[in-house]
């Protein structure tokens, strides 16, 4: 079931028609009947002032609209469950010309006349909603000058006139959500000029043609959740340069086009979840420079570009949970310097986080990792001094000595919060002993640094020898070594290659811009992480850097390999000689070619 709170959308729309409408409709009262004045007259179905009402608010429920009289101070106007005789006004003619707002829901239209709501050039706003209404007249609204909020949703309308809009030209807010649209009603709302926010979720539209808001360029707040949109072409919101808040919650979209948001700058809050995205480019985000708040959870996801989020630098809330990312990278997650919420919960396939990914998170507050398969926590959590929450549940956590820092961590946040009960170790370790608390197993490990005790002497080495260079470092738990060659090359060993350490997403030999190496039989890392160097030449001389490295820190140290300076005489007189040999046999023969060629042409 989907958390309602994914909906953000929908009760944005909500709170910005109650603040803009003047208050949706109070739940029906029980029908009293005030006594009668010579000033007033209230209609037995309906409920006036001074029955608990505002002034000039009345509800009426149950009758046919021809039936009600109301007081001529009426501003508000509620209608429940109330018929309209065919082509009459909707309203008694004493009230028409002050009515400022006018809700008629739940009343079962079919269709709404042109003279529906005739001589009403003050309301402002109109709620149709949860009605039967298959049709508008095109003249429906003709009269409404003033109308600046229209509800016509959960109705039956799948089509909307050409001049239905004609003559409500200052219209700021349309919601035709929960209809039977099967696509945009572009040419109907081509003459809203000023229309703000419009609701259409919850419809049948299933493509967003290029320009297809083009007139509408005032638009802050666009909701187009649950409509089977398979896919976005890259100019669809090219004009919205205002828009604020974009809902495409619960549609179909497989890809999002290269700058397909580059020209919403002012950007807000952006829904994508519940979709069929597979991947983030690294272009996808371009241009959303306001972004505070964006959902991408529900998804497929199994890439996200390098520097996706660059684009987003005021990115505050990044919910990214239920997808099939398998690693997060520092570079993916890269540009997040605002993010206050994290969420990346029931990512089941999620195992690795790149220890420094949140290094660059300040301002991090609620950081949710449930529901994942990661056996350790990324080390740059540590350095955060804001994060207050975090939830840890249901994760296969190993307890080794990869947990010391967040030991020492836990111990010195007084304003963390977390669920201790939700750090156990994985099962599997212990199968006998059942859930071990980690903090406890980690605090008993004797965890220590590596430190170095003894590096193999300088010397000289003959051409041609073999020398093995060795480095012993002291921790816990044992360091994994990485040897640097002076060539570049860079060799990389772990004593426990089931336990990935911090090396793990590097080739096990690369050069210095981490492309793979080819194995050399002359130079290799042995079983108990000393190089040999084999059949030396002078190439393989300088300096040798050995790097040991733990959960808990890391130390190194240099072994300098000469070469025997006899040998390499040696080597460089018989250079010389092979030298003078080679271009003495050259000369004669080219000398004897000559000869031969000079009695050929004889």
């Amino acid at each position: 079931m989907r958390p309602s709170w994914r909906r953000h959308g929908s009760s944005l729309f909500i709170l910005w028609f109650m603040w803009v409408g003047g208050g949706v409709a109070s739940p029906l009262l029980p029908p009293t009947r005030p006594a009668p004045s010579a000033e007033s007259f209230c209609a037995a179905a309906c409920t006036c002032p001074p029955a608990g009402l505002p002034l000039g608010h009345v509800e009426c429920s149950g009758a046919e609209s021809s039936q009600i009289q109301l007081p001529g101070q009426t501003d508000h106007l509620v209608y429940r469950n109330v018929s309209l005789q065919v082509d009459a006004p909707a309203v008694p003619p004493q009230v028409r010309h002050s009515l400022q707002t006018f809700t008629w829901r739940s009343s079962r239209i079919g269709r709404i006349s042109a003279a529906a709501f005739a001589g009403m050039s003050d309301l402002k706003v109109l709620d149709l909603s949860s009605n039967h209404i298959l049709s508008l007249h095109e003249r429906s609204f003709q009269s409404l000058q003033s109308l600046r909020t229209l509800n016509l949703s959960r109705n039956n309308v799948a089509s909307l006139h050409l001049q239905l809009f004609h003559g409500v030209d200052d219209l700021l807010h349309l919601d035709l959500s929960h209809n039977q649209l099967s696509a945009i009603p572009l040419h109907a709302i081509a003459a809203l000029v000023h229309l703000q926010s419009l609701n259409v979720a919850s419809n049948h539209i299933h493509t967003l043609p290029n320009d297809v808001f083009v007139l509408n360029r005032r638009l802050v707040y666009l909701d187009l959740q649950a409509n089977g949109i398979e896919s976005l072409a890259p100019r669809t919101f090219v004009y919205l340069k205002d828009l604020q808040v974009l809902d495409l919650f619960n549609n179909k979209i497989s890809s999002l086009p290269r700058g397909v948001f580059k020209d919403l700058s002012k950007l807000e809050h952006l829904n994508l979840a519940g979709n069929e995205i597979t991947s983030v480019g690294s272009d996808a985000l371009r241009g959303l420079k306001s972004l505070t708040w964006l959902n991408i959870s529900d998804n497929p996801i199994e890439v996200i570009g390098e520097g996706s989020f660059l684009h987003c630098p005021n990115l505050q809330t990044l919910l990214l949970y239920n997808s099939k990312l398998r690693a997060v990278s520092r570079t993916q997650v890269d540009g997040l310097y605002s993010l206050r919420t994290l969420s990346l919960k029931g990512n089941t396939f999620l195992s690795e986080i790149d220890d420094d990914a949140m290094a660059h998170m300040t301002y991090l507050r609620t950081l949710d990792l449930s529901g994942c398969n990661l056996t350790t926590i990324p080390s740059s959590l540590g350095s955060l001094e804001h994060v207050s929450q975090i939830f840890f549940n249901n994760n296969p956590w190993v307890c080794d000595c990869r947990f010391d820092w967040f030991l020492r961590w836990v111990e010195r946040s007084k304003n963390l919060t977390f669920d201790r009960a939700a750090l156990r170790c994985d099962r599997t370790l212990f199968p006998r002993i059942g859930e071990v608390d980690l903090l406890s197993m980690v605090r008993g490990l004797g965890c220590t640094p590596p430190k170095v005790i003894s590096v193999t002497p300088t010397k000289k080495y003959l051409l041609e020898s073999e020398a093995i260079l060795q480095c012993t470092f002291s921790g816990h738990p044992p360091p994994s070594i990485t040897w640097v060659a002076p060539q570049g090359v860079t060799f990389h060993w772990n004593p426990y290659p089931d336990i990935p350490d911090q090396f793990a997403a590097h080739p096990p030999i690369h050069y210095a811009d981490l492309s793979p190496a080819p194995a050399d039989p002359k130079m290799q890392v042995t079983d108990n992480g000393s190089l040999r160097v084999s059949q030396i030449n002078r190439f393989d001389g300088g300096v040798y850097t050995c790097l040991a490295t733990n959960p808990m820190s890391n130390a190194s140290a240099i072994v300098r390999l000469h070469i025997d300076p006899i040998t390499m005489r040696e080597g460089l007189w018989v250079s010389v000689i092979v030298g003078i040999i080679t271009a003495t046999a050259f000369l004669l023969l080219s000398l004897l070619f000559t000869f031969i060629r000079s009695i050929a042409h004889r």
